[in-house]
């Protein structure tokens, strides 16, 4: 695997020019610390919060707030492992979020509310990247859902490198996944900020990107010696399940033990 601390660092040297992300992680972190817990005032507190980032055109609001509070009220979301995203995204589709919005807004909720060292956000510049980085499809275990898969490989890449806070290695995949898009198609929409990057940028730019990558035709993986699914040296992203299984949605509904 090329990836290197080095590209890790030029990524933080990026991310230092971005203020007004870096504002926006302060004062979600400056959230979560002073109101750490879930009850309803505060969990819909963290629902707003995260509607400017949110990349999905779903309302938020009370209502699914409400919902994620009888969830995290029911769990140890300290000792919760992937599957705290996944009930977290089903919780969020059925509020209007599509499959794909409803996994972004869960990681990020877990990120920023639970755990920003064992929770990476997954959106799909990040995803893309990472699959640029490890040659293709995200491999897992048998049973691993998409988030579990991209969780898995996350800090699979982490580890390998010896990052201490994984976070810095999601600053780096979210960057590499829009500069992918912009090198291939400069009309690509990414981020405001972080084109303007691109645009004034370009030595920095490069120290982003591992050798690979860079002679990699623009817009595709590379293969670059990937994960292994069947590999000893897969760790575990996250501890195992701590969920109490629940009766489907879908059946309660028709029980009529949840309102149409």
């Amino acid at each position: 695997m090329p990836l290197e601390l080095t590209q890790i660092e030029a990524a933080d040297r990026l991310w230092n020019r971005l203020e007004e992300l870096k504002r926006s992680d302060r004062a979600l972190a400056a959230l979560q610390g002073s109101l750490p817990g879930f009850d309803p005032e505060v969990t819909l507190l963290k629902v707003l919060s995260l509607h400017p980032i949110d990349t999905s055109k779903t309302h938020v609001g009370l209502p699914l707030a409400r919902d994620l509070c009888a969830l995290l009220s029911r769990v140890d979301p300290t000792g919760c492992g992937v599957e705290l995203v996944d009930a977290l995204a089903e919780v969020a589709d059925r509020h209007g979020k599509s499959p794909h919005e409803g996994l972004g807004f869960a990681s990020r909720f877990a990120h920023y509310f639970v755990d920003g060292e064992r929770f990476p956000v997954l959106d799909a510049w990040s995803e893309r990247a990472l699959q640029a980085l490890l040659g293709g499809e995200l491999h897992g275990a048998p049973g691993d859902t998409r988030y579990g898969r991209f969780a898995r490989n996350f800090a699979w890449v982490a580890n390998r490198i010896g990052l201490t806070r994984r976070r810095r290695l999601g600053r780096w995949l979210w960057l590499i996944g829009q500069h992918l898009a912009w090198r291939s198609n400069p009309r690509t929409p990414i981020n405001r900020a972080v084109r303007e990057l691109f645009e004034s940028q370009a030595v920095q730019i490069a120290a982003l990107l591992p050798p690979e990558m860079q002679s990699a035709p623009p817009g595709t993986a590379r293969e670059c010696g990937g994960l292994d699914p069947e590999s000893t040296e897969v760790p575990t992203a996250t501890p195992p399940p701590a969920i109490p299984a629940r009766t489907p949605y879908a059946a309660r509904r028709r029980a009529g033990r949840t309102k149409p």
